[in-house]
Formats: structure tokens, sequence, C-alpha cells
């Protein structure tokens, strides 16, 4: 994801860059592996990965 934003961002004006950005942010924030790297960090042990 952050190769595709930099990719397309590059040429485009700031603020469509942002919106991107914003939209991409909110696709990957809630997904299920980020709240277990979140988990894992705070309890000190390595996060299990799945791909969702």
């Amino acid at each position: 994801m952050v190769k595709m934003l930099a990719s397309r961002t590059a040429t485009l004006p700031s603020l469509q860059a942002f919106q991107l950005t914003e939209l991409a942010w909110s696709l990957l924030r809630d997904t299920a592996d980020r709240r277990d790297g979140r988990h894992a960090f705070a309890e000190k042990r390595k996060p299990v990965y799945i791909g969702r």
C-alpha cells in the first residue's frame, strides 16, 4: 500500500494526495493484523499475522 501511495500521489495536487492517503488509512487501520500487532507489542510478544 505504501509503494502504491508513493507512486500514485507523487504527481497529484496536495489535496488529492492527502485524500487518497486518508482513504488508504481508513482501509488499513482496522485490520485484524493491525490489531494483533498493537496487542502483541503491548504484551511483548511476536505478532501472528494472518493477512487480514
